[in-house]
């Protein structure tokens, strides 16, 4: 989301414990009626005047090992070796355990660890939001919940200076580990950390207890026990200081799931705003010089319902879900606490609606905007909207640009700055068709079907075959190829530079140079222009097999 960045943590490197790669993987098939269990009970109260968290609490922390498997975005056919980590998670109502996303994504086998008895038992994951870093775990196993404290899952957000207790397992030692700190800052944080742009950003707490590796996912305490959040980041540059998720947006992830099974992506308004802090902007605006609220609209994402409901640059929007919108972008999240008027949009799930009070031309009126998630030129999450899907043609190898793919080091094999320039000024931009995405020459199998193409390496395709409807995207390009059977030449447009491949050549070479690098299929499963499941199938569409 494109906007400003108002009242932003100041971060300079941050380390997210465990990994920070996004799940390329779907979530599990969802379980929505687990196995009945004894209601959860509350923590007993510890002795008056004690910090200490009730042995009972800290008996519902888990130990979770991982064994995944990363995909491979610059070479898509293929993935990463597979490696293993250990984080933390801990019981909740419902009989789940409550972690990160990114201790568990990519998960090819799942095992957790109770902290009074011996042995692992295998879990399953439920759901995940990338976006929030939770997850959701389910283990079958009735014999690892016997006594197990089941912990609930409140709306209350603690208050600064308030003590609160992390517990987990870090690295350093096998058993468990507790860390007390105070709040010391409520505020709004992308937990994803993009470094390129700014995605979506949620309420979070920041507490100067140290949360190192392995703490992730962990719960925090308060003073008489209750679960108040769950550990998921450090700070490299500075000591002794911590965020957690705070328990409203865990009831957020936990309301969608059981809603829908899955999460899916936070919602957007799709807004910029520039401030209405100067005094002559004020008055060019018809608005009162001595005030202190509205925002002015300089860009609508034209694809979003608030540009459907009429929203337009060169309004000002006063008040957002009946909140005052305050002229540096801040609203009352409630008393004497103010927040970037994100606040408002991230704590509701998608599909809710939101009234928006705006002042055109000296007079005032209201439109209701329905929240969704904004359809982005660039994808930002893998396993959200971003996938390792590629075509290749001739040896010519086509991808999407991404995040996920920038962060693989796409660039880095980029000579041309020019080519470099303009795929950075792709990453923030907004769609302006449904289906646009950017389809770039990534890199190319060589053949002598490819001789002095690498120049191309980089550039985003515009045409192919004079259509530059093929060019949108993965799928629509292989469709168009597929298709393009008959033709003599098969073209690729890439501005003014230009990528010829002779059709029947092509042909003929596409399985030597598919099986000279252990490709097995000419497009991902997800592209296939006859919707094949088997991936094998896209082979022969391109080559006139049946």
């Amino acid at each position: 989301m494109l906007d400003l960045s108002l009242a932003a943590i100041q971060l300079q490197t941050v380390r997210v414990i465990m990994f920070r790669q996004s799940s390329a993987r779907k979530a599990a098939q969802v379980d929505q009626k687990p196995p009945p269990a004894q209601p959860p009970r509350p923590p007993p109260p510890p002795p008056a005047g004690s910090t200490m968290v009730p042995e009972e609490a800290m008996a519902s922390t888990v130990k979770i090992y991982n064994h995944y498997v990363f995909p491979n975005y610059l070479r898509p056919w293929t993935k990463h070796e597979g490696q293993s980590c250990s984080g933390s998670g801990f019981a909740i109502e419902g009989r789940r355990i409550l972690t990160n996303s990114h201790v568990v994504n990519h998960a090819q086998l799942l095992q957790v660890q109770r902290h009074d008895r011996p042995g692992k038992w295998t879990a399953r994951l439920l759901s995940e939001a990338i976006q929030c870093d939770l997850a959701l775990l389910a283990v079958d196993d009735d014999s690892f919940w016997d006594g197990l404290p089941l912990q609930l899952c409140s709306d209350s957000v603690p208050t600064l200076q308030s003590t609160v207790t992390a517990v987990g397992y870090p690295v350093g030692g096998e058993n468990i580990c507790v860390t007390r700190g105070v709040v010391s800052r409520v505020d709004l944080l992308d937990y994803t950390f993009l470094e390129q742009v700014q995605g979506e950003r949620l309420l979070v707490l920041q507490i100067d207890a140290a949360i190192n590796p392995g703490n992730s996912g962990g719960p925090v305490f308060d003073q008489v026990g209750a679960a108040v959040g769950v550990a998921f980041a450090g700070l490299d540059e500075a000591d002794n200081i911590g965020y957690v998720i705070p328990m409203p947006v865990v009831r957020l992830f936990l309301k969608i799931f059981e809603a829908s099974g899955s999460f899916g992506q936070l919602p957007s308004l799709g807004v910029t705003f520039q401030s209405t802090e100067n005094k002559s902007l004020r008055k060019s605006l018809r608005l009162d010089e001595a005030g202190r609220n509205g925002l002015l609209v300089v860009h609508v994402a034209p694809l979003m319902p608030a540009a459907k409901a009429g929203l337009s640059p060169g309004d000002v929007v006063m008040k957002l879900d009946g909140h005052d919108l305050a002229e540096d972008g801040t609203v009352e999240a409630w008393p004497g606490l103010r927040m970037p008027w994100e606040y408002l949009v991230t704590k509701r799930p998608v599909g809710d609606d939101i009234e928006i009070e705006i002042a055109r031309d000296g007079s005032r009126f209201s439109k209701t905007v329905r929240l969704v998630a904004e359809p982005r030129l660039v994808p930002f999450h893998d396993g959200v909207d971003a996938s390792p899907s590629y075509v290749i043609v001739g040896g010519l190898v086509f991808l999407q640009l991404s995040l996920p793919l920038v962060d693989a080091g796409m660039l880095d094999y980029l000579s041309d700055p020019i080519s470099t320039g303009d795929l950075v000024r792709k990453l923030g931009a907004r769609r302006k068709e449904p289906e646009e995405c950017v389809v770039l020459l990534a890199s190319i199998l060589e053949s002598e079907l490819t001789v002095s193409y690498d120049r191309l390496i980089g550039r985003q395709l515009t045409k192919f075959n004079g259509d530059a409807k093929a060019a949108f995207s993965l799928r629509a390009l292989a469709v168009a190829v597929s298709g393009a059977g008959s033709k003599p030449f098969l073209k690729f447009e890439f501005g003014e530079w230009l990528a010829v491949l002779e059709t029947e050549r092509s042909k003929k070479a596409e399985k030597e140079v598919l099986l000279a690098n252990d490709v097995i299929s000419w497009c991902s499963a997800d592209v296939d222009p006859r919707g094949d499941v088997s991936r094998l199938g896209c082979v022969t569409a391109f080559l006139g097999g049946k």
